[in-house]
């Protein structure tokens, strides 16, 4: 049996969408309540990895918790369109 115990987030490009960086890349860690240091807000510090090995292991529930996850902060925790702010949503995801 492995050593290794938990699930690896991995971040799946939707279809349709403009390739970006974090396409298809294992989550290391991700801070939903992070601004720029100038007030404003572009999703949080989000830090991945292309190896499996280098990926943080969390629990099922935690990872789509963290999947889920928006800032705290009232100035960025809605959208204009009234729903939550979760911007790892912008990937589909694969638990494994």
């Amino acid at each position: 049996m492995s050593e290794r115990r938990g699930v690896l987030l991995k971040l799946v490009a939707p279809l349709g969408r403009e390739p970006v960086r974090e396409d298809g890349q294992y989550v290391v860690s991700y801070d939903p309540d992070y601004h720029l240091p100038d007030g404003s807000y572009d999703g949080g510090v989000l830090v991945t990895t292309p190896d499996p090995a280098q990926a943080t292991r969390f629990s099922s529930l935690a990872a789509y918790a963290l999947w889920m996850s928006g800032p705290s902060c009232r100035c960025h925790h809605w959208r204009p369109d009234g729903k939550r702010t979760r911007p790892l949503t912008h990937w589909s995801i694969l638990i494994s």
